[in-house]
């Protein structure tokens, strides 16, 4: 006579580690639009965000190189090696406008976190803002003062032709001359350089891939969700800041306007007044360092948000990204939700280079992508024990190896 069954446990992750050695699939160094001006000053094609890869409408797999000029190139094969990669178009799908105002809300732009539907690709374009400028070899709106004086938004932006031609555009706005604001352009509110003027940069930047959870099943979280770095001035100090990643949220794809942000235990709507630093509305900052220089100390907590997909075999959401804090500096979270998120409960997970890397490796912005290349939805939501991860080298190559996810 058989006795009653227990319930079957879930299967759980027992580790992740790299299970081989980096293999170059795209190198820009000799591709001309790879461009070096005066000053040692980049233009063109350089690889300067995340490999975020999508599907057409009609299911061919590309990807953006995110750059102030951003191009397209089409992946041919699953396997995912340089013979089948080549830029489509052979021209740029979108460059920056520069227009050097703040509040116009469109002087450089990075396109990094897209998400696919149907022929209408939605991004949010990492904006940056220079208090100083200057013209190099005729291109203007360089940053006077490198990695100081500046300040960072995640902006909306939108292509109606798959990402492939320069439809790239983000919603109009009004001269700053006529005293608005522009916010509706917005996902997150950065406070005005007036405000503070500290020899830093602030603001919110490199968001992640952008994930739908009725996409994987989950219909009853019928939110867009993406991840965001943080960098909140303290106060007093004229370069130190409090870092970490938040989580964002929005319910209509053509309006940034229903973003909420996690405030630590519930949702709140972002107001058009600022968010951070001494603004009433502060999103929940996860592993939070405070009065970090980023001028002198590298152990960071910033970057660890840079690729998030839905594991299947253990139905819980993965986040991968770089931990400066520890070697091995790559590592992953997870949550079973992103409506209530438990990464900072489920602690941070570190991932041996066991099959090949070093911190090295994953350094520099720590431009991180994990996917699977055999994922059937438009934005490759989902992975298997078995992902590639790819990470940009020197702003010239992606590189990518393999991961195995060893489940219990």
């Amino acid at each position: 006579m058989f006795g009653m069954m227990g319930a079957i446990a879930a299967p759980e992750i027992a580790s992740i580690v790299t299970a081989s050695g980096f293999t170059t699939i795209l190198d820009v160094s000799a591709d001309p639009l790879h461009e070096t001006l005066s000053g040692g000053q980049a233009y063109g094609l350089w690889i300067d965000s995340p490999l975020i890869p999508y599907r057409t409408d009609g299911g061919f797999t590309v990807f953006l190189t995110g750059s102030q000029v951003t191009y397209r190139y089409l992946v041919t094969s699953n396997v995912w090696t340089s013979a089948n990669i080549a830029m489509n178009p052979g021209n740029a799908v979108r460059a920056s406008a520069n227009t050097g105002v703040q509040f116009d809300y469109d002087h450089r732009i990075w396109v990094f976190g897209v998400y696919a539907s149907g022929l209408n690709v939605y991004g949010i374009g990492h904006h940056e803002w220079y208090v100083d400028r200057y013209t190099v070899d005729g291109h203007d709106g360089y940053n006077n003062q490198p990695n100081h004086k500046w300040v960072t938004t995640p902006i909306w932006i939108k292509s109606t032709s798959n990402g492939s031609q320069a439809t790239w555009a983000t919603k109009t706005y009004t001269p700053w001359t006529s005293g608005a604001a522009n916010t509706h352009r917005l996902f997150l509110v950065p406070e005005a350089w007036a405000t503070q003027s500290y020899d830093t940069l602030y603001g919110w930047q490199h968001p992640s891939n952008i994930v739908y959870p009725p996409d994987i099943g989950q219909t009853d979280d019928p939110y867009y969700y993406s991840f965001i770095d943080a960098n909140n001035l303290v106060g007093a100090a004229d370069t130190l800041l409090d870092i970490g990643f938040i989580l964002i949220r929005w319910s209509d794809l053509e309006d940034p306007e229903t973003t909420q942000f996690w405030n630590g235990s519930g949702w709140t709507t972002r107001a058009s007044a600022a968010q951070g630093n001494n603004a009433a509305q502060q999103p929940y900052v996860f592993f939070e360092l405070t009065g970090h220089d980023p001028y002198t100390s590298n152990p960071k907590t910033d970057r660890m948000a840079q690729s998030v997909r839905w594991h299947w075999p253990t139905q819980q959401w993965l986040l991968f990204g770089y931990d400066s804090r520890n070697n091995p500096s790559l590592c992953f979270l997870r949550s079973k939700t992103l409506a209530n998120p438990k990464f900072e409960v489920n602690g941070v997970n570190y991932i041996p280079y066991t099959g090949g890397g070093t911190n090295a490796d994953y350094l520099g912005n720590s431009y991180i992508s994990v996917f699977d290349p055999d994922a059937t939805d438009q934005n490759f939501t989902s992975i298997g024990n078995s992902p590639l991860l790819v990470v940009a080298d020197d702003y010239i190559i992606y590189k990518k190896q393999t991961l195995t996810i060893n489940v219990v």
